[in-house]
């Protein structure tokens, strides 16, 4: 007559049972889509943001209604960030050094001024170890490029500043850049210089405006944005990639009628602040990703993961 007694409260089995018998199905989360007021909405950004404006308008969103800003993860180690910072520094002090006439030994010039500049920012001998080779096979690839297009160019401007306000319908909207350097061509006419250390936008990436920075810097030298430049006509928009891998360095130019596409990039950002002073407008996520395997910064604040298994709508 134990079996009564020593019989559990609790009917274990039947819980077991439950947690593997599915529910009925249900609606899926859907995708968040918030609509701030106007007044709330920001009325300046910088060119690189209105690529994420344009992929994932959520981040603005947070970044710039909510304030929130992405936080480093803790002890994180030294990476890409920071060299692309080196390198940018070290070829900005470098060109403001021999901005008008290259020396003979320009390449060991190059290589010094990083290793300061390595040493300056605290990077640690360990990442030092494979910075160095890799900056030293691009500071000789470099230096060979700048020889030749050097022939070609009247003055260079590095990080340089510019703006440019445009119309809309809630008031003025302010573009802002810093230029990684701009050429004042020989022939007339400008040369907009972006440096990357990684993979720079593909040809196609840049001809449709999903990576506009370019065609927008030249926006805002058509109109004199640029302080000390006047205004300039862009005739080359060109990525300098500064790698030392297997391939040391990359010069892509942007192919195509220049003068159209900024033309074109001016009138689609006018377009999308018309777009966004409506309150009916959402800032939603995840439009366009760049990768839909790679998280972004407000990814979780967006719940993505309850939403979508891809990242965005399949019928987008």
């Amino acid at each position: 007559g134990l079996d009564v007694k020593l019989a559990s409260e609790t009917d274990y089995i039947d819980h077991a049972r439950q947690l593997n018998a599915p529910d009925a199905p249900g609606e899926r989360m859907k995708r968040p889509a918030p609509r701030p007021a106007v007044a709330a909405r920001p009325r300046s950004l910088s060119v690189t943001e209105i690529e994420t404006w344009l992929r994932d308008p959520y981040a603005i969103y947070a970044r710039r209604v909510l304030a929130l800003e992405p936080l480093d993860p803790l002890d994180a180690e030294i990476g890409a960030l920071e060299r692309g910072n080196a390198v940018h520094l070290s070829l900005e002090l470098f060109l403001r050094k021999f901005g008008e006439a290259l020396p003979a030994d320009a390449e060991r010039q190059l290589i010094e001024i990083a290793d300061q500049v390595f040493r300056d920012t605290g990077v640690p001998k360990s990442a030092l170890a494979l910075w160095r080779p890799r900056f030293a096979r691009a500071a000789r690839w470099f230096v060979g490029i700048e020889r030749v297009r050097r022939q070609t160019i009247a003055k260079s401007h590095v990080e340089i500043k510019g703006r440019r306000a445009f119309a809309g319908p809630a008031g003025e909207f302010i573009l802002r850049c810093r230029a990684d350097r701009i050429d004042a061509l020989k022939s007339g006419g400008g040369a907009i210089i972006d440096y990357k250390t990684g993979n720079p936008p593909s040809k196609k990436q840049v001809r449709t405006l999903l990576a506009p920075q370019l065609p927008l810097e030249g926006a805002i030298l058509a109109e004199g944005g640029f302080e000390g430049l006047g205004k300039m006509i862009a005739n080359e928009l060109l990525y300098i990639r500064f790698s030392g891998g297997e391939d040391a360095g990359e010069l892509r130019a942007v192919d195509g009628d220049i003068v159209a596409l900024v033309k074109e990039a001016e009138e689609k950002l006018l377009a999308r602040i018309a777009e966004f002073d409506s309150v009916d407008t959402p800032y939603l996520p995840r439009v366009m990703p760049f990768r839909a395997d790679r998280a972004g910064d407000y990814d979780h604040l967006a719940r993505v993961r309850e939403w979508s298994l891809a990242g965005w709508e399949e019928d987008e």
